[in-house]
């Protein structure tokens, strides 16, 4: 397919919108933050008015990038992910992962999969949880761990759950 205005014009971007109090001029704020927060923005009296004028610089912005041959971004619903990661990480790094993978009878990338879910689910909580069983279900059921259920309820042989290291 040729990537042309016409291409990137119909592409599915994530649109904002902000309704702008009587201090700030009042209206309908709209911007396209895939293309730039500050960059593509329209706005109007009203939802119509900052629909059209969102396009009209869409489309300014999209022809000039072209004509400059700019890298323009695809939206990010478009990204595809393979569940594949390559890493550089210190020999000296590299060794203690396998040493704790070892351990704990895992496989350096289950270990490396195990940390990176605590740090990702606990970390977007706010770390206000205090261990995996006050993770909400959803986000298990989301896909967030690759665990079927809780890893409080699958716990280590040494009794302690891997995600929050307290007794199961």
């Amino acid at each position: 397919m040729k990537r042309d205005l016409e291409y990137y014009m119909n592409l599915p971007y994530r649109i904002e919108i902000q309704e702008l109090s009587d201090h700030d001029g009042g209206g309908i704020l709209l911007c396209m933050p895939e293309l730039g927060r500050a960059v593509v923005t329209g706005c109007g009296d009203t939802l119509e008015e900052a629909k059209e004028s969102l396009r009209t610089i869409q489309r300014d912005v999209l022809s000039m990038w072209i004509e400059q041959g700019t890298a323009i971004p695809l939206p990010d619903s478009m990204n595809t992910y393979s569940g594949k990661l390559s890493l550089r990480i210190s020999p000296a790094l590299h060794r203690t992962i396998a040493e704790r993978a070892r351990e704990q009878e895992y496989s350096i990338n289950q270990f490396i999969t195990i940390a990176l879910e605590k740090e990702v689910v606990l970390s977007s909580s706010n770390r206000s949880t205090s261990s995996c069983k006050d993770i909400p279900s959803m986000l298990y059921e989301s896909g967030a761990f690759s665990y079927s259920e809780p890893p409080c309820a699958d716990s280590t042989k040494e009794g302690k759950c891997e995600i929050c290291q307290q007794a199961a």
